[in-house]
């Protein structure tokens, strides 16, 4: 598993949070929102958590991100 980012790893445990809380996942915008960033800023982050194997989402739809990797595996 690649190394994220301390910033990637608050991402990734705020998604994390959020579906135990909510049931389903954040979107982009909450995202951006939670973190005071632009949807940009966050889609970049949430897409480098997809490209390093710690979330899944299908990209058509809202509220798919899913955790892959837990806790012990984040190196930030």
């Amino acid at each position: 598993m690649r190394k994220i980012t301390e910033r990637q790893a608050q991402i990734l445990f705020f998604i994390e949070n959020f579906i135990e809380r909510n049931s389903y996942s954040p979107t982009v915008r909450e995202i951006g929102e939670h973190f005071k960033m632009s949807p940009k800023g966050a889609h970049d982050h949430v897409s480098a958590l997809l490209k390093k194997g710690f979330i899944t989402s299908n990209s058509n739809k809202p509220r798919t991100i899913r955790i892959m990797a837990k806790k012990q595996g984040v190196e930030a």
